[in-house]
């Protein structure tokens, strides 16, 4: 029995695997740029909570509590790993492992 027409061809077997493949990566990539949405929503967030923090009391922390401090402090070294850092910045060793190297 031959292909009516209008019907449609048989796909080859390579031919679905494509057809997979070609889903699956628009699938993950939505998925990707959905995450990327996201994130970016929480480093706005986290940014936006670093800046209320660093103006308490005018910035001048040392009129809060040391408990309170000890959280602030926190919250800043955490978010400051978050970001990336320029490029100009880099350095191969941090100075800190030069210096005990060096004695």
């Amino acid at each position: 029995m031959g292909n009516r027409c209008g019907e449609a061809k048989p796909k080859t077997e390579i031919e679905m695997l494509k057809s997979k493949v070609s889903y699956q990566k628009d699938f993950y990539e939505k998925r990707l740029e959905e995450s990327r949405k996201g994130l970016r929503q929480v480093l706005n967030a986290a940014e936006m909570l670093w800046v209320v923090l660093a103006n308490v009391s005018e910035g001048n922390w040392t009129k809060q509590t040391d408990d309170w401090q000890k959280a602030a402090k926190r919250w800043r070294d955490n978010y400051l790993k978050l970001l990336p850092v320029p490029e100009d910045l880099k350095v191969e060793q941090p100075i800190e492992q030069e210096s005990k190297e060096k004695v």
